[in-house]
């Protein structure tokens, strides 16, 4: 049986890959940038600094955190 408090979606779209995480927590995602020394702190960060876009969706249980990844790179000829 699956655990509803957390999920982990990954969607092919055409050229785009589209990964979602839902948790049950309703505090709305801040990306601020990271303490250099510290251990942890640097997944919204670096997320936003590697792929296409990055975001989130507030829904009555919890939220969706999500990021897009083009399949291929831009100049590659496709």
């Amino acid at each position: 049986m699956a655990d509803r408090r957390c999920r982990l979606e990954v969607r092919r779209d055409g050229d785009t890959v589209r990964v979602r995480l839902f948790d049950r927590s309703r505090r709305v995602p801040a990306v601020l940038v990271p303490g250099w020394e510290s251990e942890s702190g640097r997944g919204l960060w670096l997320l936003r600094e590697m792929t296409a876009a990055l975001g989130y969706t507030c829904v009555p249980e919890g939220k969706w955190v999500w990021f897009t990844v083009p399949l291929t790179t831009p100049g590659a000829g496709g």
